[in-house]
């Protein structure tokens, strides 16, 4: 189970709110800071890829020559396809003549071309109804061991008063070759050890058994394969309590890679997004649900892997609309069936090693429309220590050049999770846009400043109750959220912020 990375978007509010920046940021005293005010904190700048670079889950951001940024999310699920076709069967052969050349017919619609067997067992039984010892060889030409053919050599004994002797005898069959797309040829001698002159035996049997294979070749039916699924966890939007927020140009690639050597037409028994506001939402796609047909190797390709690519966008699928639900889990499992058409005229092969290997990409570009959309994050705090304070106060100015609005406000929270007070009594506070343009990016940096003030009996209260505070903040897009806004990686946001404390 694998997680993506928080968003820029979640991390802008919760920085302004509670000035939780990276490590390498520099604390400076701010210029033009008004002398009368304070104790200088902070004085920094950032853009959204300081931010998305300080995550540490392997997630990949992409800038593009544009400057726009990406997420990227990347994962191979090695698979080993579950499946059964038919056994294979037992073959016998009577031989009659001493040369004789028969076809083997595979059971059903079945048909075997070349089978490497990883084990089997040829077994055969001779009679000998002559008096004396007979030399015997046996030459089967379909089975091959590095290019020989099979050839078997004994001594039948002679036949005794209860009628003839019987020879039977056993060959281990693994790492052999059984090529049945040509006629079977076998071919025996008998000679009398007496004389050498030759003799014809009675007819027998020989049977090829208890067959596994490393590598079969030929058609094999229609049958099921279980592809295995997994879940993928969206962490980034854990915060969100309210409010829409719509990314426009996601993309889901799934690529198959194959190595079975038959036709596989997908079929997408799991591929769902579990959402915050509308549940579980299936992702649609024509080719999920009319069948995707798979690439595959060919005979002079076996063993290598053939992609086949899947890519739900925004115009072939229901992505967007899916996401804009607020997504926290997509689940995935598949399966296939094989040679779907049923077209024995089409030779496939298998190895007892074949995968079909999912590679999963989910590409977010940071282009979206937010609307009311709400981010909530609670924390710890211990201000006992500043219980002597009769004022404290602080002064935040923000120099946005992001092309968002931040509503932001900070909640008291006493020990029984009560909340008792705010920091900004008027309501939220908005960090303004950058200055934008028509089309929603930004054209200027614009500076907002907020200034808020406890103290008295208020003050005491938040220092001596407060054991959680809790951060809201909404997001906006430019135009009342109706506009969508595309994150660049030259946007920047500068925040100056200090405090002034009384005794």
């Amino acid at each position: 189970m694998k997680y993506l990375p928080s968003t820029c978007l979640a991390g802008i509010a919760l920085v302004l709110l509670s000035g939780c920046f990276p490590e390498r940021f520099e604390v400076a005293a701010p210029e033009n800071w008004d002398p009368a005010f304070g104790v200088p904190l902070i004085n920094t700048s950032f853009s959204i890829n300081d931010l998305l670079d300080d995550l540490d889950d392997g997630s990949l951001i992409q800038t593009d020559i544009a400057n726009r940024l990406t997420v990227v999310y990347q994962d191979r699920l090695a698979v080993d396809p579950e499946f059964e076709i038919d056994p294979l069967p037992t073959i016998p052969i009577p031989i009659v003549e001493k040369e004789q050349t028969v076809t083997y017919q595979a059971p059903g619609d079945y048909r075997y071309e070349l089978i490497r067997l990883k084990s089997g067992l040829f077994q055969y039984t001779v009679l000998n109804p002559f008096a004396e010892s007979v030399a015997f060889t046996l030459n089967f030409s379909n089975l091959r061991l590095n290019g020989s053919s099979l050839a078997i050599t004994a001594t039948l004994p002679p036949a005794g008063m209860d009628g003839a002797s019987e020879t039977t005898g056993t060959v281990d069959l693994a790492a052999y070759d059984l090529v049945l797309d040509e006629d079977i040829e076998t071919v025996y001698t008998a000679n009398l050890v007496s004389d050498n002159s030759p003799v014809d035996l009675p007819s027998f049997l020989v049977t090829i058994e208890q067959m596994d294979y490393t590598y079969i070749q030929g058609y094999f039916g229609k049958f099921e394969v279980n592809l295995s699924g997994d879940s993928l966890m969206f962490a980034f939007l854990d915060n969100w309590e309210a409010g829409e927020l719509e990314f426009l140009e996601p993309v889901i690639n799934l690529t198959f890679y194959n190595t079975m050597g038959v036709p596989l037409e997908l079929n997408s028994d799991t591929f769902n997004l579990h959402t915050y506001r509308n549940g579980i939402v299936p992702l649609n796609n024509p080719l999920l649900s009319s069948g995707l047909l798979f690439a595959f190797p060919s005979i002079d390709e076996v063993g290598q892997a053939k992609p086949t690519l899947l890519s739900l966008n925004q115009d072939n699928s229901n992505i967007v609309t899916a996401i804009s639900g607020i997504p926290f889990q997509l689940d995935y499992a598949f399966s296939a069936v094989a040679n779907p058409n049923q077209n024995n005229l089409i030779t496939n092969h298998l190895t007892d090693s074949v995968k079909v290997d999912i590679d999963i990409e989910v590409e977010i570009p940071l282009y979206a429309r937010a609307k009311g959309f709400q981010i909530v994050d609670t924390f710890e705090v211990d201000l006992t220590d500043l219980e002597d304070l009769d004022r404290l106060g602080f002064k935040m100015v923000a120099e946005n050049g992001f092309p968002l609005e931040v509503g932001m406000q900070l909640q008291f929270m006493d020990d029984s999770g009560m909340v008792f007070d705010s920091l900004f009594q008027e309501g939220p506070q908005l960090v303004a846009s950058g200055n934008l343009r028509t089309d929603g990016s930004v054209e200027s940096i614009r500076a907002t400043t907020l200034e808020s003030e406890l103290n008295g009996d208020q003050l005491q209260q938040v220092l001596n109750r407060t054991i959680n505070a809790r951060v809201i903040a909404t997001l906006e897009s430019p135009n009342s959220g109706t506009t969508a806004a595309r994150m660049l990686d030259t946007y920047t946001l500068g925040v100056r912020l200090g405090i002034l404390a009384g005794f």
